[in-house]
């Protein structure tokens, strides 16, 4: 059975400085440093019970800064799911997976310890002893063409 990523002390050490610093954590994992708009977004999408939306033209990084969002609530909590969700599920593999690919070559670069314990496979990433967490396509009533819905969840929590 695989080993979990909470028993490594550098996932530990990687937890006690970016959990609650994802802005930090996008330049140090990712190499990015989001735009000041971006950091309105990531600190309210990081506080618990967070329920953020948002609607932007294209070209301003909303997948790509998603991606990373994604990523490091998988990363930092354990037992975390992310649920993409959008109209056609072409769009979830040319938008946000596309920039999880990048991203995730980026991270594993520059910390390959995390390849041990996180998987990226053409639909899915997830923690090795995690729940997989697959891309979900249907038809939603919203002004918002494409949709990332995170939340953490917790032993017994429903």
């Amino acid at each position: 059975m695989a080993r979990s990523c909470v028993t490594d002390p550098r996932w530990r050490e990687l937890v006690a400085l970016y959990r609650y610093d994802w802005i930090a954590a996008a330049d140090v994992l990712f190499g990015k440093t989001p735009t000041w708009q971006q950091d309105l977004i990531i600190e309210s999408v990081q506080e618990q019970g967070s329920k953020t939306s948002v609607s932007s033209g294209h070209g301003t990084g909303k997948s790509d800064m998603t991606s990373i969002m994604i990523m490091l609530f998988i990363i930092m909590y354990p037992g975390a799911r992310a649920i993409i969700v959008a109209n056609k599920i072409q769009q979830v593999m040319t938008g946000i997976f596309k920039y999880i690919k990048i991203n995730w070559a980026t991270a594993t670069s520059r910390f390959p310890w995390l390849a041990d314990y996180f998987v990226l496979t053409e639909t899915a990433f997830y923690e090795v002893t995690g729940w997989i967490c697959p891309y979900i396509s249907r038809h939603l009533l919203s002004l918002n063409p494409l949709l990332a819905c995170c939340r953490r969840y917790s032993r017994g929590e429903r």
